[in-house]
């Protein structure tokens, strides 16, 4: 089977867990022989920002490029070719002239698009073989968690031969926000994306209740950084530690650095570095949360996790106790920060049942030592029944359907030549015809007014 994946997300560095679980899906099927490419961004405000501290990237993770131009560099990971861009506003163009020379038995396309551009392309061709996977209602162009409401876009979603999502949640939000009578919705399928990856340690000691930090990851507006703040004000003989990752701004810098007992933490592929140094695990997001990867892995540790009552962190708490109230975000402003994200409207919020839990926590070690035990059993048992094997079935179904009769029919691609190209080679070919393009386009002379 051959897969394409094209998202909005880093593919390296990963610090998120929705750009971490869509890397270890192509993983996964590469490992099971399956040819598997992605097309992705290169740089971004909270990574790279240009190519040279990509090419940092690439060269700290001893990755060597198998091609390398002023716009795009292909590399190999794990069995996976990746196309990463530098300039991300290119990747529908690359998307449509990859698609043109290569054929594609899935396309597996990133919801966390916010013009949904790329998904645009997908549909293009075959679009009973497009996958949506959906990690977040954020960007969705429907539904109240969605920013930028657009019915167009939400009647193109309708077109996909799949959606994927990673939680009941999301799952009962699309089918109540997306649908209408006279629509046919696609198949929706609820997979446990965000625990495929994981891995039990049984190794893995004992929390000490009275050591490491009170820790929260992608300290930001949307997170809940407010409630975050707030907690190291009341408590301030107690060290907490904040991980500065995609969301957190120059501003959200400052107000952690403001306060004494907050230390800050690089951010770390490898979770179990922050893990490592965290006793207590502080998730107080604000907004529609879809699931909350960072819950599990952090209780199959066994660290007791703060997390508020929304969204999909309802699942990801597996019934262990501390889900706290929050004032959920309900608008948005009409401009981005400096990360390209969305400015929320962030409620006034009620930190006292948050301060009670900690303390709580803090003081009681009986208590710490249950709900550590109590979320290292129900983490394991939960992870342990996830299998990649599920969703390698269902987008092999995928790959076999027939063409749709309202869809219009596309020939196969004849690639016998260009599947016989280099990488290097396959690379020089699309950005010729790009850069044709875009010279065609230049040349043609401005309307008349």
């Amino acid at each position: 089977m051959r897969v394409l994946m094209v998202q909005n997300m880093l593919y390296v560095p990963v610090w998120g867990g929705a750009n971490k679980g869509n890397r270890e899906i192509l993983e996964y099927l590469a490992a099971q022989d399956h040819c598997c490419v992605a097309i992705t961004p290169a740089v971004s405000p909270y990574g790279p920002r240009d190519r040279a501290a990509f090419l940092v990237v690439l060269e700290t993770l001893g990755v060597v490029p198998q091609a390398s131009s002023s716009e795009v560099v292909v590399y190999r990971i794990n069995g996976v070719e990746i196309h990463s861009l530098f300039d991300p506003r290119q990747i529908p163009a690359y998307l449509r002239e990859y698609r043109r020379t290569h054929e594609s038995d899935v396309v597996l396309v990133g919801a966390d698009d916010p013009t949904q551009t790329m998904l645009d392309v997908a549909l293009e061709t075959r679009p009973d073989r497009v996958v949506w996977l959906v990690r977040s209602t954020l960007f969705l162009p429907f539904g109240p968690g969605g920013c930028v409401p657009d019915d167009p876009k939400r009647k193109q979603a309708l077109r996909v031969g799949a959606m994927v999502c990673n939680s009941c949640h999301v799952q009962d939000y699309l089918r109540r926000h997306l649908g209408r009578k006279d629509d046919v919705l696609p198949a929706i399928n609820h997979l446990p994306l965000p625990l495929m990856g994981l891995k039990v340690n049984p190794s893995r000691a004992s929390v000490d209740c009275q050591a490491g930090y009170i820790t929260m990851i992608n300290p930001c507006a949307l997170k809940g950084l407010a409630i975050f703040l707030e907690l190291a004000r009341r408590i301030p003989e107690v060290a907490f530690a904040a991980v500065p990752t995609w969301g957190t701004t120059a501003r959200d810098l400052a107000a952690l650095k403001a306060l004494p007992n907050v230390t800050l933490l690089p951010a770390d592929e490898n979770i179990a570095v922050i893990l490592d140094q965290t006793r207590i695990l502080v998730v107080p997001s604000l907004w529609d949360e879809a699931f909350g990867r960072i819950v599990v892995e952090a209780m199959l540790e066994g660290i007791p996790v703060l997390a508020s009552d929304v969204g999909g962190l309802r699942e990801a708490k597996l019934g262990v106790d501390y889900l706290l109230p929050v004032q959920p975000i309900q608008t948005y402003e009409l401009n981005y920060d400096s990360n390209n994200l969305p400015k929320p409207k962030v409620p006034p919020q009620d930190v006292r049942p948050w301060e009670d839990a900690l303390r709580e926590l803090i003081a009681d070690a009986v208590r710490f030592e249950s709900v550590s035990r109590k979320s290292r059993q129900a983490a394991q048992e939960r992870v342990e029944s996830a299998k990649f094997s599920d969703l390698e079935d269902l987008l092999i179904g995928v790959s076999r359907a027939v063409p749709r009769q309202h869809e219009k029919a596309v020939s196969p691609l004849k690639t016998s030549r260009v599947d016989r190209l280099t990488p290097k080679e396959r690379t020089r070919l699309a950005m010729q015809v790009l850069a044709a393009r875009r010279a065609k386009r230049a040349a043609v002379p401005p309307p008349e007014i």
